[in-house]
């Protein structure tokens, strides 16, 4: 900066104002020789023009002018924001009493000279005040870039002054300056909080943060610390320090998507490890060195030992007692071709036969890490199977008596399946008797095209010669349900002669998990889609948007005097009034467009393909179907009103939170207008 400075002097311009040939002459010969480029003007008139077309560094003004008094030109150039930062030096005979020199000062002047002067003298005050100049003008830029910075922040800043009371004891800290970032992260404008305190604007604020502030300031020493604000129902990550005695600086940043999430995390993690720790199948998951990572509960309780006696052991050694995997072993077949593989065993200390299925764990470039063993006792279907053979009574007992849906298959020449028989428990899941399957195949119970589908799995049970498990859909006689299905093949002189199929009906299972997939992305009372799931589209409208560079416009809506409707007939008709609402929103709506609640009367409406003029049209249209519609509830007739806020996607101003921003502000201008109208977004 030092060298600017000093460069800037030896480029500096030097602008004489002054009638006198004499004086003029004399000064263009000092300051050219002290480097500096000379400009005159012979009246104070022609000086003003001159500064004006070319600003000189510095004005050299002579107090008695042909056009004028000096002071007067001096208060003009300082009055012109052209030309106030210039500094100007009178030249003055007669201006050497104090008062004369206050005059000029008052004037604006930066300083004065008595003629006749000294060339040194000259040169030392031009270059003193250039001096002064380029660091004012070195100051400015710091603090602009300072400004500049401010507003850029993309983390929110709040300055604050500290309250004492009359002993000196902290009460509270009044906000002095908040940056941008602030609003946007809080809600709370500028003007809202600057001149308050803390507990002013935000009354809720957890004491502990309080206390925090108090510490920083007492102490000096920051602290950096996460905390929720229930007023504003988010969560920050904070930073405190003290620039300087008494003051509070505080930066922070929203975490609240990062929070929920995280919580969101445990959550699934827990009804993960619930459902996982529920389940009857022995489940283990191996790294690639047949290492135990992890394992249910059942498993545990099969071995008869304790997670610390079984986690990070090798599979091997634990299960089968040895140094090294048996032959045949799934894990190894699985890390050879990284496919799934199943195996029958049997292990007299887990219990018996076991259907093991092991299903490989790839990393994101497809390379094995290790495998998850699931391991099904099946001791009751070897059971059967011998029973099977023996056609023995034994077996008709556990065939019937078994809670699964089991029936029996005839193959001939390994792809005609007939059935031969079906257990009770079949015959009540389906409403199939033993009669009406007897004998007959898979195309003549289900049709051509569901029985194709279903023999698909029988040949596939042939072709392994092991057992096989899937679900499947299957509409019987007693209707549509979801089964688990297990064939499990009984050979004959090593080719498949029966199947054995047993299944599960998993129907309310799988409904419940639907239902669970429809209350994460519905609205209950509306049945449109819920805020959450409505932002997630609009997310996917934004990337299509910018990828195919087409247009999208958003509306939002909200029910106007919500709260009059609720007041007056009660909180059930407030639930009938935004489901009157979405009704009317999707009978008026093209069948491309999506519609959303965002909570209590806020909706939101995504029209693809849609500039903001045909935006705004067809909000008109909705606006005015809602208006001449009535809502009927317990004998009364309510009329609703909305009002409408309309944007649409604009590659220049194209972030998510500044579309929902743009369509929030017009929302509340039409609330502001009168509200039962319309506002577009023009900007």
């Amino acid at each position: 900066m030092l060298n600017e400075i000093q460069k800037d002097f030896q480029n500096a311009s030097i602008l004489a104002i002054d009638d006198s040939h004499t004086i003029l002459t004399a000064l263009k010969h000092i300051l050219e020789k002290a480097g500096y480029r000379f400009v005159t003007a012979l009246t104070g008139t022609q000086g003003l023009d001159a500064a004006r077309l070319n600003p000189p560094d510095l004005i050299l003004l002579d107090v008695m002018l042909p056009d004028g008094n000096g002071l007067d030109f001096c208060r003009k150039i300082k009055n012109d924001p052209a030309l106030f930062q210039i500094p100007v030096i009178l030249l003055s005979g007669v201006m050497n009493s104090p008062k004369e020199q206050s005059r000029g000062l008052d004037a604006g002047a930066d300083g004065y000279m008595s003629k006749p002067f000294e060339a040194r003298e000259i040169v030392a005050r031009v270059k003193s005040l250039l001096r002064i100049k380029q660091a004012e003008s070195a100051l400015r830029e710091s603090e602009q870039r300072y400004r500049a910075l401010f507003k850029a922040m993309l983390n929110g800043f709040a300055l604050h002054e500290a309250v004492r009371d009359d002993q000196g004891n902290l009460l509270d800290f009044r906000y002095v300056e908040v940056n941008p970032a602030f609003e946007t992260q809080t809600g709370l404008g500028l003007n809202t909080v600057v001149g308050r305190t803390i507990r002013e604007v935000l009354p809720q604020t957890d004491p502990e943060w309080m206390e925090r502030y108090c510490k920083v300031v007492e102490s000096g020493s920051p602290i950096r610390f996460e905390g929720y604000i229930q007023t504003l129902d988010k969560h920050f990550e904070v930073l405190a320090y003290r620039p300087q005695t008494d003051i509070l600086a505080v930066i922070f940043s929203d975490v609240t998507k990062r929070v929920k999430s995280a919580w969101g995390v445990q959550v699934a993690k827990l009804q993960w490890e619930m459902t996982f720790n529920s389940m009857s199948d022995l489940i283990m998951l191996l790294d690639r060195n047949f290492t135990i990572m992890q394992a249910n509960a059942a498993q545990f309780k099969a071995l008869g030992l304790k997670p610390g006696e079984v986690l990070g052991k090798t599979y091997f050694s634990l299960v089968h007692s040895s140094d090294h995997p048996t032959d045949g072993c799934p894990h190894l077949l699985a890390l050879a071709d990284g496919q799934e593989h199943s195996v029958e065993i049997f292990d007299e200390r887990l219990g018996g036969h076991f259907l093991v299925k092991v299903t490989p764990m790839l990393d994101k470039h497809g390379e094995f890490i290790g495998s998850v063993h699931v391991a099904r006792n099946i001791n009751d279907l070897k059971q059967t199977e011998e029973r099977l053979k023996r056609v023995s009574d034994e077996y008709e007992r556990v065939f019937q008596s078994t809670q699964d849906a089991m029936f029996l298959l005839q193959v001939t020449n390994g792809d005609t399946f007939r059935f031969i028989r079906n257990n009770k428990t079949h015959q009540i899941a389906t409403d199939l008797s033993l009669d009406d399957l007897r004998g007959k195949t898979p195309q003549d119970m289900l049709g051509d095209e569901l029985g194709a589908f279903v023999t698909m799995n029988y040949r596939r049970c042939v072709q392994a010669k092991e057992p096989i498990a899937y679900d499947e859909v299957l509409n019987l006689p007693a209707g549509e349900k979801t089964y688990h299905t297990t064939l499990t093949p009984v050979l004959e002189n090593g080719e498949v002669a029966y199947i054995v199929g047993s299944a599960q009906d998993i129907t309310e299972r799988k409904k419940a998990e639907e239902q669970l997939r429809f209350l994460a992305t519905t609205d209950e009372i509306t049945g449109l889609w819920n805020r959450g799931h409505f932002m997630s589209i609009v997310r996917q409208e934004l990337e299509r948007a910018r990828r195919y560079n087409q247009s999208f416009s958003l509306l939002m809506l909200d029910i106007d005097h919500f709260k009059v409707i609720n007041d007056t007939h009660g909180h059930a008709a407030g639930d009938e009034a935004p489901r009157h609402l979405a009704a009317t929103i999707k009978k008026h709506l093209r069948q491309v467009d999506v519609a959303g609640r965002f909570g209590g009367e806020e909706f939101a409406v995504i029209l693809p393909q849609t500039d903001l003029d045909a935006a705004c049209l067809s909000a008109e249209r909705l606006r005015e179907h809602i208006a001449n519609s009535t809502l009927s509830y317990a004998g009364t007739d309510i009329s609703l009103t909305v009002s409408i806020g309309v944007t649409d996607y604009r590659q220049e101003n194209s972030s998510e939170d500044e579309l929902y921003k743009r369509a929030d502000d017009a929302l509340y201008e039409a609330k502001n207008k009168g509200r039962n109208m319309v506002v577009g977004s023009f900007e």
